[in-house]
């Protein structure tokens, strides 16, 4: 970076610059100055298994809830680390409702903390335990809408459940040769998934 301002001001401005043009090139170099040191002060924290309660350095997907909790899993249990107390809280089936094989977190509308397994669980904070609140829900991916539709991806395909009924939305095998590999809900309550 020096040596680009040092290239700059030494062979790059051979002609004399007017006042309008010195205060542009000066306000360049501040906000360039600026940036650079904003970037290059950032600093990170690696969490592994030698300094913290995970059991393993692989960690399928990270959420964070509006509490600004971490969530993430592995295929045997889910972890929230709670940013503010410093506090590691580990979720599995020896000490909560929770069922092994994981696949996905999510948030929800509600600001709720969603996983599946072979079940779609939620987070009930006031008890630090899961519910199951959709049975039999083998999925990869899954997101709520604001109407409490539930969409989910199981293997090829995209699905829709609201209330008893589940509706095919996308069939990978007849409407792609492309696999579905995430689903969101946006803003508008638009349902956009990726194939």
């Amino acid at each position: 970076f020096l040596r680009v301002i040092n290239y700059i001001c030494t062979m790059g401005l051979k002609q004399t610059l007017t006042g309008p043009q010195m205060k542009k090139f000066l306000i360049f170099i501040i906000i360039s100055i600026s940036t650079f040191t904003t970037t290059s002060a950032q600093s990170w924290e690696m969490f592994t298994t030698e300094n913290s309660n995970l059991p393993v350095d692989y960690i399928d997907n990270l959420v964070v809830d509006s509490n600004d909790n971490l969530w993430f899993h592995t295929n045997n249990s889910i972890y929230m680390y709670n940013q503010k107390e410093d506090k590691w809280h580990e979720f599995n089936q020896g000490n909560s409702d929770l069922t092994d094989g994981f696949t996905y977190i999510s948030i929800g509308k509600d600001g709720s903390v969603y996983v599946s397994s072979n079940h779609i669980f939620k987070f009930k904070e006031n008890v630090m335990n899961f519910e199951i609140v959709e049975e039999n829900i083998k999925c990869e991916k899954f997101v709520f809408d604001e109407n409490g539709v539930l969409y989910f991806v199981n293997q090829v395909n995209v699905y829709a459940k609201e209330g008893d009924k589940i509706k095919e939305i996308y069939n990978g095998q007849t409407d792609g040769p492309n696999y579905p590999t995430d689903l969101i809900v946006d803003n508008n309550n638009l349902l956009w998934f990726s194939v």
